[in-house]
């Protein structure tokens, strides 16, 4: 179980669909070998440890400089210069990261 603060929900955070921290938490860690689904967006806006869609696989985000989205895979490294990038997504419809 993870240690963290739970904060109970009330009418308005339910109709919201707000959920508690506690089940965020779970369904981050259940969903880290699932994905659903990609979305294309500004090589700005990865993060390192996102998982990147590139060339029809998945590599993991490690730097954003100089104009270019670094990339790793194991030992194997590369880069992009493309300004739209694909990221997996988690059950919350965020970045998936590793």
């Amino acid at each position: 179980m993870v240690n963290c603060r739970v904060k109970t929900l009330n009418r308005e955070d339910q109709r919201r669909g707000t959920t508690s921290e506690v089940h965020s938490e779970k369904l981050e860690n259940i969903m880290v070998h699932q994905h659903y689904g990609t979305q294309t967006v500004n090589r700005g806006a990865v993060q390192p440890g996102m998982l990147v869609k590139h060339k029809d696989s998945t590599w993991t985000a490690s730097a954003n400089a100089r104009g270019r989205l670094y990339l790793h895979r194991g030992v194997e490294m590369t880069y992009t210069k493309d300004l739209l990038v694909e990221v997996y997504l988690n059950g919350l419809g965020h970045g998936l990261s590793h």
